[in-house]
This record gives structure tokens, sequence and C-alpha cells, in this order.
């Protein structure tokens, strides 16, 4: 006869809801994290709010963990600086892959009650694992995420940086498709024209 397999259930309204609270502070603590970073970024490159929103908003992690990592190695002063840079953004990588573990595994739930993470991933082979999971574990995630987006904003501080206020006005925003370009072309086209 053959063995008989659980069935899982995938369905996240069966989660309980202090679960499904704790991953919505891991996601806010990581969306904090993650700006800390970004202002990271402008601050020690000198650009203003706006100028780092534009550049680091389409970055990925571990992108902008190597800029941080290479803008300091450039201007630091000394090597206990680059010391702690790296320690500090080896602490955002690991708070960063906690996130990922919370967020993008599946959690279901065993038919006996229990919860459980399931990973799967593909780089160069398919593995899947399967571990166990609970409220605390993810409270404790979050408290940790949320504690180093606390440690890049005091590194900062100690530094004395941050990203500059911006001094001149930011321009309207324009449509930059494609046909409201053409537009414009042509405007400014036939307003050459009709002033020769």
């Amino acid at each position: 006869m053959a063995e008989e397999y659980p069935i899982y259930d995938f369905n996240p309204q069966s989660l309980p809801l202090e679960l499904l609270q704790n991953i919505g502070f891991v996601a806010m603590a990581a969306a904090q994290l993650e700006a800390a970073v970004q202002d990271l970024i402008g601050a020690l490159l000198g650009a203003d709010g706006i100028e780092t929103k534009a550049l680091t908003l389409h970055m990925a992690a571990p992108l902008k963990d190597q800029v941080v990592r290479s803008l300091v190695g450039i201007n630091a002063m000394s090597a206990e600086t680059i010391d702690e840079t790296d320690e500090l953004m080896d602490r955002v990588k690991d708070a960063l892959e906690r996130r990922n573990v919370v967020l993008h595994n599946s959690i279901i739930k065993h038919p006996d009650g229990t919860l459980w993470s399931l990973r799967e991933r593909s780089r160069g082979e398919l593995q899947v694992e399967l571990s166990p999971i609970d409220v605390e574990s993810i409270k404790e995630d979050a408290a940790l995420i949320y504690h180093v987006s606390i440690q890049v904003i005091q590194f900062m501080n100690a530094y004395g940086i941050a990203p500059k206020n911006r001094t001149r006005p930011r321009h309207p925003m324009i449509n930059r498709g494609k046909k409201a370009r053409s537009d414009r072309i042509d405007a400014r086209r036939n307003e050459r024209i009709n002033k020769d």
C-alpha cells in the first residue's frame, strides 16, 4: 500500500491572525530598512533626497549593498570605518535575507495545525525545503529587521551624514511617453516655423 502524504493548507486566510500581523511587521520593518540604506547611499554621494530616490529606488538590495561598501571604501579615512561599514552591511544583508524567508516563502498549515515554511529555489538545481515556523520566530525576525534599520540611521548620525536638503525647486512632472514627446517636438518645430 502506498504511503499517504498529508495535504497541506496553502490558503493564507487559514493562517493565525497574529502570524499575519507579524508578517506585516516584517514587511514594514524591511521597507524602513531599505529606505535607510537608500538614504545612506544618498548621504555618501552628497545627493539630495529627491536625487537619492531617483538613483536608488530601482536598485536591488545586493546592488545597494555593494554601492555602500564601494563608496565607503573610496572615501573612508580609516580601516576602522571600513570594518564598521562592512559589519553594518553584513547585518543589513542578514536582515533582508530573513525578510525574504518570511515574505517570499509559502507558509502552509499541516493538517495537525503546525505551520511550515516552504522554500523553493532553482539555482543550478531545484531545491525544496520545508521548515517549521511559528509566530514567535517571525516576531523576532521583524524586531531584528527594525533594529538593523535603526542601526543604519545611527551610523549616519554618528558620522554626521544624511542626504542633503534640496535647495532648488523640482521641475513640474513632464509626460515622458512617446506620443507626448512627439507632440512637444512638433509644437517646438511649428513655433520655429511660425517665427520665421
